[in-house]
């Protein structure tokens, strides 16, 4: 099962190379700079290299979705 795990995090890691990782206050100046500017959940995906679900989320917590 671990195997799976790490397996999976490296797929992960390897299409959004900030999987996971802690979001600065700049990249989410730049979500909602980007959001704002009409970009879409997968957009944002690609652009700052994190899972579409993690954009919707810190959308959702910055109170910007």
């Amino acid at each position: 099962f671990m195997k799976m795990q790490t397996m999976s995090f490296e797929i992960q890691r390897a299409q959004y190379p900030n999987f996971l990782k802690p979001w600065t206050k700049e990249e989410e100046s730049m979500l909602e700079m980007l959001w704002c500017d009409g970009n879409t959940r997968e957009q944002l995906a690609v652009k700052l290299g994190r899972h579409p679900n993690s954009i919707a989320v810190r959308l959702k917590k910055l109170g910007i979705e």
